[in-house]
């Protein structure tokens, strides 16, 4: 179990919803690891623990000090619950993982004081699965993510592929380069038009031994 914090926006306890100590935003990560035979098993969920009325940070003013944005999804309480599977099949290794996602609610009416439209709805659901490989000193693995939102006005979709693949080889005992390939391709869908992105990226890391 892990608790985490978002931010450092605690203010002096005072009327207005969100300020004191909970003004933080926290998170809670809890998982529990179990075996059948050489099968691993490990359920998990994440979700955040308060709805603070939190801004994040967007442009430097001109005398280089930051200046508040509007919230990002403040106000809701995000939850991600899912699980993580592990089978050794001979000397492969194989890793299934499946993940949903949901966040509900409207952002603070304090436009004001904090920025948002008042009363804005968030609502999206998603959902993310993973297989992945190791064998040896290859491991890759491919993600397929799709995810609806309907906070706006305009309900959209968005679905991602993702490869990732990588080999180490060990060029002598203090030199092992181990090249890389990453490809992803996004798809943005509305009533009104598809948006399709798709990107490539290699690379190559030498690690040196002293």
């Amino acid at each position: 179990m892990v608790v985490g914090v978002f931010d450092d926006q605690s203010k002096p306890n005072t009327s207005k919803t969100g300020d004191g100590v909970l003004n933080d935003g926290y998170a809670l990560s809890v998982s529990y690891k179990t075996k059948a035979g050489d099968v691993s098993f490990e359920p998990q969920v994440v979700t955040a623990l308060t709805k603070h009325e939190t801004v994040y940070q967007t442009a430097l003013s001109t005398d280089n000090t930051y200046v508040t944005g509007n919230p990002f999804h403040a106000g809701i309480a995000p939850i991600t619950f899912g699980a993580n599977v592990a089978v050794p099949a001979g000397d492969v290794k194989l890793g299934f993982s499946g993940f949903y996602t949901s966040g509900k609610g409207t952002t603070p009416s304090s436009s004001a004081i904090y920025g948002a439209a008042a009363g804005g709805k968030v609502d999206y659901t998603g959902y993310l699965l993973r297989a992945k490989v190791e064998y040896g000193q290859f491991l890759a693995w491919y993600d397929y993510n799709k995810t609806n939102d309907k906070s706006a006005t305009t309900e959209v979709d968005y679905t991602n592929n993702f490869i990732w693949a990588q080999y180490k080889i060990a060029a002598s005992k203090q030199l092992t380069i181990q090249p890389t390939v990453r490809y992803l391709t996004t798809k943005k869908h509305t009533s009104a038009a598809d948006t399709d992105i798709n990107r490539l990226r290699t690379e190559v890391v030498a690690t040196i031994a002293f």
